[in-house]
Parts: C-alpha cells; structure tokens; sequence
C-alpha cells in the first residue's frame, strides 16, 4: 500500500509540475503582446492590494489579514504567505496554489482508476488526456489566469474522485472524512463550491451509504457512518468559515447574481457551448470519447456485475453538475462554472464501471488491457505535449487581432501617463475611473513593468447591483459616503466621494459611444458616468487635468489628479 501511495504521489507531482511550467510558459508568451483581459486582471489587483488590507506590519501580518476578511477565496489568498510578497507581481505567481491543488485532482484520479481497472498502468497513463482540455491553457479564465475557479474546480474533482476509492467492504470512513476535507479546501478556496458540494457530492455519499447499508446487515451505524465521517472532515477544514461567510455570499448573489436563472436555452447557447468548444475543445473530447469505447471494449467482459451503487455514482458525478449549472441554475455565459463538471466527465470517460479482482479475470483480459494501457503511456503524452506546442505556437494565440493590439498599445499608454502623475516617494495614491473599473488594468502594469505601487479606489462601480451592495454604514472602516442604487442619490455622493478618497481619475468621455457598451453595463452606471465626465470639466478647484489619450472605446480617456489631496 505504501508502495502504491508512494508511486501515485512522485507521478502527480511530476505532472503538477509539468502543468506549472506550460502555464507559466503560456502566460510568458501571451503577455507579450495581448492585454490584461477580465476578470484575470481583478484578481490580479487584489493580490496587489494585500499590502493595503490592514495596519502596519510584516508580509504575514497584511496576508492573514487579508484572508481572514475575504468571504470568497482565503486559502488562494494564504498561499501567498508561502511564496513569498514577489509573486504577488509575477503574471505567474498564483500558479503555485493552482499546481498544489492540481496534484491532488491527479493523485486522486490516479488512485481512482487504479483501484476501478487493478492497472497501474492505466492509472498513470490515462490522466494524460485531461491536459488536452483547452481550459488548462487558456489565459484568460483558465489554469493560466488569476481566477480562483480552476484551483477551486481542482478540489472539488479530487472529493468526487476520493469517494470512489473505497473497498467492497468495511465502512471506508477514512475516503469519506478525506472527500470532505478536500470539499473544504475547495470551499476555502471558492465559497460557493460547498453548495456544488451539497448538491452533487452529498448524494454520492448517500449512494455508497446506503449500499453498505444493505450489505453489511442493515444496521443503521453503516448508513450513518460515511454522512458523520464526510461532515466531520468538511466542517473541520471549512466549518467556520461557512458559517461566518454564508449571509454575506448569499447576500452578494440575491443583489449582483445576474448570471443567474437565465433562460435554458441561454445557458445551453452561452455557458454550455464554452464547456465544448472552449472548456474541452476537440481534441479532449475525442480522444475521452476513445478511452470510452476502449474501456467497454476491453473491460466489459470482466466488469463487476450488479454493481447498481457503483453505477448510479458515477451517472451522477458525470451529469449532476451539468444538469444544475445549465438546468436548475441557468448561469448565462460564465466559461468558469463549466469547471465544476469536468471531475464527472472524467471519470465516465476513463473508467466508467468497476472490474473484478485480477485473480477472478482471465489472463487474457488482463494482458490485452495491459498493452492497450502501455500505448496509452506512449501515445497520450506525446499527443499532449504536441497539442500544447501546436497551441502555443499558433498565430492566433501569439498575435493579436488588431482591435486587441491596439487596446494593448493603449493600456500601456494610459499607464505610462498615470505613473508620470504619480509621486516618486508616495504608494498611498489611489486609481479609479467612470468605466469597467479600468484601473485594475493599469495598476498590475503599473507595478509590473514600472515598479510603481497605487491603490484601487472602488469607489465608481461598473454595475448597479454594485452600487446597491454599496449601501448603508462602510463596514470596512472607509471614510466617504456609500451609495444606494438610486440614481438621484447616488449622482449627489459619488463627485463628494471622489473628491475626499482618488488622488487620480480617468474618464472616458463619450459613455454614449457603441464601441463603449462593453466598458458601461447598465443603463444606471452610464447615467453615472456621463455625470462624473462633466463634473470634473466643471470642478477645476478640485480636479487638475493632466492629459488624455485616444482610446478604442470611440473617445478620448481624460486624466485627472486631484488638488487638494495631492500631499497625501
């Protein structure tokens, strides 16, 4: 058993490894040329902004803080604890998290399938596959970028997966506090991950429970047992922090939740055609789709019959996650969530069913899957790797279409204007702007290719359900007034709050412009920005011009520094 562990654990490692240097490769080759896009850029500004979340103090002491006050991802926030302060600048440094926890979807997976086939072979080979999914090396939203979702979707695998590593008999307590404890991490890592969890992984459990509960003479203790044993072991690692975070989350969602309970056909057309073309991508889904067949092909004969708990497990890993984000959810357009179905398909793909033990199949079954899983092990590694080099090397990846080189050329620009009005001493300043919160675009580069440090304001909001989350009393000890979502009010607060909290702001001129609509969302916040774009030409007292730039949303973007906080 050691032995095996041992073996696991040194070829996951290795492919966590080899995942860590081809995204770190592609974000290399991708940042060259291409802009900060979405919602990569967001994280990246808040892992910057660590060393303003609290009081004086060390590296740890700003992190913990940070953490401790974040109710969506404290443990990626941690992970910088560990790496230290200068990989919050790298385009990569979120990476190391990711890898740790893609060691764990693979450990488990391997396992998994080591423990449903009895091949080690199979088990260490077939995992090759999942590195054709496009998602590993998309740098926007996938394995490459900031967002929380893939490490998260990581965790979330590796507790589906540890659930099926269990044996035929005995209460497997141990798999099910161990599926838990890494539905924790997932949780710690992505809130919402836990509800994922409750609706696809619980009933899992449920499954396997009441299987043992027939075979093992009824008794109420071996129902009982794997419910008590994954509940210790998620309440364990991410028990408070649910109980604390749930009214704030659930709050956010009932307010700014506008992905949500879309039309079916919206979330097929948007969030379901990303999990094939952009999520999986062909070469993933074939080549699954061949595993498939050749399981049956081979397996079929030898598998484990009447396996009904089995069975019934694996259709709902497989399908449940699906059916919840596109059917019952509806989330519209959100690549990210497709994540979370991934673990299932997997799993149906490589080995949709159990075989015998080896000394009840015949050495002829055992021998023809044996070589069908060595040249597994010679051909899906190659097959990786060269889908990874003809990726990575293609124009559309390396070149940019114009409309994005230009909006490369023009956030380069706009940052080289900000940091000219920058101080030389001071990293107190603080950025904002009347569209698509442009400033968590300028400050990583401002950071990155600069070495200048600024502060985000957040005070303009891009949607009006963010304006409306900021309501009421600050309840982070923020000086200035916050807003309601009525526009009346707000348009009487919003040039006060600017004037007392942003040293510079950048407006964009012509809100109304079509090549505009992607930077203002709604109706509410265009009203506020074309309010804000006349006010500071009005309030020179207050705002000082310091140049513009022709940008690609159909007019110029204006720089502002404020006067009157301009010693702080």
């Amino acid at each position: 058993m050691r032995n095996r562990i041992g073996l696991i654990a040194l070829w996951s490692a290795m492919m966590a490894a080899a995942l860590f240097f081809a995204a770190a490769n592609v974000n290399s080759i991708y940042y060259r040329s291409w802009p900060l896009i979405g919602d990569t850029a967001s994280y990246w500004l808040r892992d910057l902004s660590i060393l303003d979340s609290g009081p004086p103090g060390g590296w740890l002491s700003h992190v913990w803080h940070f953490a401790r006050d974040s109710a969506r991802d404290p443990l990626r926030t941690l992970s910088f604890a560990v790496v230290g302060q200068k990989q919050t600048l790298s385009v990569s440094g979120h990476l190391y998290f990711s890898c740790f926890a893609a060691f764990f979807f693979l450990a488990t997976l391997c396992a998994c399938l080591w423990v449903r086939t009895r091949s080690a072979i199979y088990a260490i080979s077939a995992p090759w596959a999942i590195f054709l999914a496009l998602c590993f090396w998309d740098p926007t939203y996938g394995l490459p970028s900031r967002l929380p979702d893939m490490p998260a979707a990581f965790f979330f695998g590796a507790s589906i997966f540890m659930l099926f590593i269990r044996r035929s008999t005995g209460s497997n307590a141990a798999s099910f506090f161990a599926s838990g404890a890494l539905l924790g991490l997932a949780t710690l890592t992505r809130f919402h991950t836990c509800m994922y969890g409750g609706l696809v992984i619980a009933p899992i459990v449920t499954i396997f429970a009441i299987d043992q509960y027939l075979k093992a003479g009824k008794t109420l203790r071996q129902f009982l047992v794997p419910h008590i044993a994954f509940m210790a072991g998620l309440g364990l690692f991410a028990g408070y922090f649910i109980i604390r975070s749930i009214a704030e989350v659930l709050h956010f969602y009932a307010i700014a939740g506008y992905g949500l309970n879309k039309t079916i056909a919206a979330a097929l057309a948007t969030t379901g055609k990303k999990l094939l073309l952009y999520t999986m991508g062909v070469p993933a889904i074939s080549t699954l789709a061949l595993l498939y067949v050749g399981f049956f092909a081979l397996l079929w004969d030898v598998r484990k019959e009447r396996d009904i708990a089995d069975r019934a497990a694996t259709l709902w890993a497989s399908l449940s996650c699906i059916v919840l984000i596109l059917f019952v959810l509806r989330v519209e357009d959100d690549i990210s969530q497709s994540y979370y179905m991934l673990a299932g398909l997997f799993l149906l793909a490589m080995a949709p069913f159990r075989v015998l033990p080896a000394h009840q199949m015949s050495a002829v079954s055992q021998k023809n899957f044996s070589r069908y899983a060595f040249g597994l092990m010679l051909v899906l590694p190659t097959f990786a790797a060269a889908s990874y080099v003809v990726y990575t090397s293609s124009e559309t990846f390396r070149y940019p279409r114009p409309d994005f080189a230009k909006l490369h050329d023009f956030n380069h620009e706009l940052t080289e204007l900000v940091v000219a009005n920058l101080p030389a001493t001071s990293s107190n300043w603080v950025i904002d702007s009347n569209f698509d919160y442009y400033a968590r675009f300028v400050i990583p580069m401002a950071q990155l290719r600069f070495k200048k440090h600024a502060r985000f304001g957040n005070i303009f909001q891009i949607r009006q359900s963010q304006w409306q989350l900021r309501s009421g009393a600050p309840k982070d000890g923020s000086h200035g007034p916050w807003f309601s979502g009525v526009l009346e009010q707000d348009r009487e607060l919003i040039m006060p709050a600017l004037a007392e909290s942003v040293n510079i702001f950048m407006v964009l001129t012509d809100v109304d412009n079509p090549k505009a609509n992607d930077k203002i969302k709604d109706d509410f916040t265009r009203e506020m920005a074309r309010h804000v774009a006349r006010r500071m030409t009005e309030d020179s007292a207050t705002w000082e011009y310091r140049g513009k730039l022709n940008s690609p949303f159909g007019s110029d973007v204006l720089v502002y520094v404020n006067k009157t906080l301009t010693g702080s």
